[in-house]
């Protein structure tokens, strides 16, 4: 997110992302997130694309993949750098022009990025390019629904219309009381427009969910009566 060029938003980022602090993505997106990429088989070379302050490149190392994570921020990349635990590697760059060769990885993964750009189609044709055939591209994002549902409007999303891409300024973290330093700038698109990018640039959707909180999820925490609306979309793909 645009937002983590700043050093303000990016420690507000590296503390809650640390410190658990974002409990949908502990109890939600997290889980359905890791068990997706369990299913990865053998040491794969794999890119995180908008890997933030890197939890999830240091996840997959510790499976034993070799991890390369890309994000626009100068500031979370030095956070990421710093926490690496040696199986992964970090470097500033434009996701939509990364600087890797032609069928350069095994997958690619990507969480929560795709709602922050304008153009989603730019990154996911890079992402083909970059993607080795029979690769997986494995990405989650907002649930396009979420901008529009009363869940969405009770947090100030708002899209007026599902069928058109919308830019939305908000702060980050109010369901949770957490919120950030700053507005951010995110997209709402229309499910249809991701998945018409991933058919229009060679990828075979071999999977999909919308996570819901584990069972694990304390029956008092507000998060099991906030999620009656998807939050989140969880979307696997094979380049053919």
């Amino acid at each position: 997110m645009a937002s983590l060029e700043t050093q303000t938003m990016a420690k507000y980022w590296v503390d809650a992302i640390r410190n658990n602090k974002d409990l949908i993505r502990k109890y939600v997106t997290n889980p359905a997130l890791f068990e997706r990429l369990a299913s990865l088989g053998g040491s794969l070379k794999v890119l995180d694309s908008g890997c933030g302050e890197g939890y999830v490149s240091r996840e997959l190392a510790r499976k034993g993949h070799k991890v390369v994570g890309i994000d626009a921020s100068q500031y979370i990349i030095k956070e990421a750098k710093e926490a690496g635990i040696g199986n992964d590697d970090y470097i500033r760059g434009d996701v939509c022009q990364m600087p890797f060769g032609n069928e350069s990885f095994d997958c690619v993964v990507s969480n929560f990025l795709l709602v922050e750009l304008e153009q989603p189609e730019n990154f996911i044709k890079e992402v083909g390019r970059v993607l080795k055939p029979k690769g997986r591209f494995i990405f989650q994002t907002l649930h396009p629904s979420l901008f529009i549902s009363k869940t969405g409007q009770s947090e100030g999303r708002v899209a007026p219309d599902y069928f058109n891409s919308t830019e939305i300024f908000e702060k980050l973290g109010r369901p949770y009381n957490l919120e950030s330093p700053v507005e951010i700038t995110t997209h709402h698109h229309p499910l249809s427009r991701y998945t018409h990018a991933l058919t229009n640039n060679g990828f075979h959707i071999i999977y999909l969910d919308e996570p819901k909180p584990i069972e694990t999820t304390p029956l008092d925490d507000p998060i099991r009566e906030k999620l009656k609306d998807p939050r989140a979309i969880l979307i696997d793909s094979i380049k053919m």
